[in-house]
């Protein structure tokens, strides 16, 4: 799949690339007309265009459903996914870019083991963190908070958590109980003291629609709940590069 071109592009250009070969296809197939602006606008000038690209397609799609447009709604469905893809990947790649310094510091500060507050109430899936965690290597101290009214408890510090401390990273389920994921994320991301600490999306969902909306609203990464405990481990293995690029 183009998308699968992307995510394993290795720096900005060549994602620039793709997506223009993108655009120029979709203006070649004219599959609707007019075609949204956003997503056949020349040329793609790296993170800060496609993330307005992402953002503008937002409101193209709700209004392409609400007059029942349905190839208006298939295009745009499609390159929400192909900007949120390369959103996802640029990101990674900032982020990347950031670790040498990082990495050289990090033995300089004397960096413990890695705080992970983890939001997930599916004590299978705790389980499963736990020995994935454990299996990598990673040093660390692991939190548990079964809600999103907890984690944010938890993050805020408040009285039932006022011995808390902020995490490096949150792991955090988007179905979850009394508040959803994705409202969790907005409150982190929304407030001056709890925006910098890196939020991994971990989730079973595997709908394009969810990774999209996570991306939207400034996740790190996006994780589908893999099959096996290997591929766990695998994503596991990034948190330490995750936590060094927010410190």
């Amino acid at each position: 799949m183009f998308t699968d071109v992307i995510r394993t592009a290795e720096n900005e250009h060549e994602i620039c690339f793709l997506l223009t070969s993108y655009a120029e296809a979709v203006r070649y197939d004219r599959s609707i007309d007019p075609l949204p602006e956003p997503i056949t606008r020349l040329p793609v000038r790296g993170l800060p265009d496609v993330r307005e690209r992402f953002d503008q397609l937002m409101p193209e799609l709700d209004a392409a459903s609400k007059r029942l447009d349905n190839k208006a709604v298939a295009l745009i469905k499609q390159a929400l996914h192909t900007y949120g893809t390369a959103l996802g990947r640029l990101q990674a790649l900032e982020k990347e870019r950031a670790e040498p310094a990082q990495a050289t510091a990090a033995p300089q500060a004397g960096r413990g083991p890695l705080d992970i507050l983890l939001v997930e109430d599916n004590p299978a899936d705790v389980r499963m963190t736990r020995e994935a965690l454990a299996v990598a290597g990673v040093p660390h101290e692991l939190h548990v908070v079964e809600d999103g009214v907890d984690a944010l408890s938890y993050l805020c510090q408040t009285i039932q958590f006022n011995q808390a401390t902020k995490p490096d990273v949150v792991l955090l389920d988007l179905n979850i109980p009394r508040l959803g994921g994705h409202e969790v994320l907005i409150e982190i991301k929304r407030r001056d003291e709890l925006k910098h600490i890196p939020v991994v999306v971990l989730t079973s969902s595997r709908a394009d629609q969810d990774m999209l909306k996570s991306f939207g609203m400034q996740a790190d990464r996006y994780v589908t709940k893999p099959a096996g405990l290997q591929a766990f481990v695998w994503e596991m293995k990034k948190l330490e590069q995750l936590a060094a690029a927010h410190p």
